[in-house]
Order: structure tokens, then sequence, then C-alpha cells
């Protein structure tokens, strides 16, 4: 559910994991290179190929 390297300054958590509102927005997308071909993720956020 969380994820962290230590070179970061923060914690990345899974949204899964709520069931309710989280008041939470995005900052990036991460492993684009991975995903379907069926997602368009073109909400202008970065994104990280891996």
């Amino acid at each position: 559910m969380f994820f962290e390297l230590v070179e970061w300054d923060w914690i990345g958590i899974n949204m899964d994991a709520f069931d309710g509102p989280t008041n939470s927005r995005l900052a990036l997308h991460i492993f684009v290179a991975d995903k379907g071909d069926y997602y368009d993720v073109a909400d202008g956020l970065p994104q990280n190929l891996q």
C-alpha cells in the first residue's frame, strides 16, 4: 500500500486503499511505459516512463 525510495522526500500511497473521498490530487504518473494501450494519460501532469 505504501512505497518509498531512500532518495525521495515523500511516500507514495496506493489510492485504491481508500473507500471514500480523500480530497487528494495527483502530482504525477509513474510507469506510464508499462500502461495498457487502452489508457490515455492526457491530463497534463508529469509522466515518468519507469
